[in-house]
């Protein structure tokens, strides 16, 4: 499909459905402790709004093992009603495969898919009132991103695309829904364009075929939206919006009219679960930067939202407390529209959960939620979207926080 062409698929933006989550202080949400220990969460997908699956690699001796927890919302209190459903008994001591998908589908089951070599199928979950089913479905055939963001295709009862945060995708249909023979995949597409930020941008779509991140040619001083075009297989030159130019201010003049110097964008390549769920919820893109220096306690969000003129730059965040060094972040939106993005990472030398708001509409961020816990290990925060209602926030080892408004 030629770029600016495509019927736009983008019917939910914010000015249309009023966001709940505007106001989300962080003052109503829940959180519980699981009775037994994760070694990392992969991913978790919602049937509805009551009940998800939450997919975890726990250390098992010499065999280390996939599971599933069942957890559920139940009018704002959280529990995980089936716990350690054990789905692959991976064979090895060390298993680091934890890049797999898990995502809903169109006709209301979950998948797992983790894309491991020792393991050949899809993993299906259904739900029949409160009890939670699991099968094995068709081989696996789409490419192996490690940073998926698996969202249905508009108008497309079967139909997917698989993109990662690299500029690259392909589309996928399948009309067993995983259940049996081999999903048909598209050839890949992908930016044949050295980019600057690599991994460290929630992209956006403006139609079924044509997604586009926040990048940069000139090793991140300007930023510019790219996209690039589904319907075209193979390397090709990412473009850029008609009319739509740097932003107004380079990383450099911001940097210095501010007098703090931002860095490279936060990496979102640990996550298993799409930060939305259908190519027509987000039409934006989203960097998330911090400052440089030995005590970087300040933030940014560059944005662009499809046919604007120029890119947003939010207001500077500063935090309550705690700092950050690292380059791994999580986040998703929350709420039935695409106006608020939480952003969460975990703060090592202060031991410190951080949760960021950003709204679209006011281009306006701030610190929501900052808490010292010791999680002894380095990107242990993951945010799940669970439907227009709220978020899953998994850290550490045993640790469940239902975002709600």
């Amino acid at each position: 499909m030629p770029f600016g062409f495509g019927r736009s698929v983008l019917g939910r933006s914010a000015s249309a459905v009023a966001n709940t989550f505007a106001g989300y202080d962080g003052s109503n949400d829940a959180t519980i402790t699981r009775s037994a220990a994760w070694q990392d969460i992969i991913g978790f997908a919602a049937f509805n709004s009551e009940y998800g699956v939450l997919v975890n690699a726990t250390n098992n001796g010499s065999n280390d093992q996939v599971a599933y927890d069942v957890v559920r919302n139940n009018s704002g209190s959280l529990s995980i009603t089936d716990q350690q459903n054990v789905i692959i008994n991976t064979g090895v001591a060390t298993y680091n495969n934890k890049g797999g998908l898990v995502a809903p589908l169109q006709n209301g089951t979950l998948m797992y898919d983790p894309r491991d070599t020792a393991v050949s199928t899809v993993q299906l979950f259904s739900i029949s009132g409160a009890t939670v089913s699991h099968s094995t479905g068709a081989s696996q055939n789409r490419s192996f991103h490690n940073t998926p963001v698996f969202v249905s295709r508009t108008d497309d009862s079967d139909g997917y695309n698989n993109i990662d945060y690299e500029k690259t995708g392909e589309t996928i249909q399948t009309s067993a829904q995983f259940a049996s023979g081999t999903p048909t995949v598209s050839t890949e597409s992908e930016s044949n364009v050295s980019l600057a930020h690599s991994n460290r941008c929630i992209p956006g779509f403006v139609d079924n075929d044509t997604p586009f991140w926040l990048n940069s040619t000139d090793s991140g001083a300007t930023v510019q939206p790219f996209k690039i075009d589904l319907g075209t297989g193979g390397a090709q030159s990412p473009t850029t919006f008609t009319g739509t130019p740097t932003t107004a201010q380079t990383v450099a003049q911001f940097n210095t009219a501010n007098s703090t110097s931002f860095g490279t964008p936060f990496e979102f390549n640990r996550n298993g679960t799409s930060p939305f769920n259908t190519v027509a919820f987000n039409d934006i893109a989203i960097l998330v930067r911090h400052e440089t220096g030995s005590s970087p306690n300040k933030f940014i969000f560059d944005t662009y939202k499809a046919g604007d003129s120029a890119v947003q730059r939010s207001n500077i965040v500063t935090l309550s407390a705690g700092a950050s060094g690292e380059t791994s972040g999580t986040g998703c939106f929350v709420g039935a529209t695409n106006d608020v993005f939480l952003f969460a990472f975990y703060d090592v030398p202060n031991t410190r959960v951080i949760v960021l708001k950003y709204i679209q509409s006011t281009n306006t961020a701030s610190e929501v939620v900052n808490f010292v816990e010791d999680l002894t290990a380095r990107e242990t925060v993951r945010l799940h979207r669970w439907g227009d209602n709220g978020a899953l926030m998994s850290y550490g080892t045993t640790k469940l926080r239902l975002i709600q408004a």
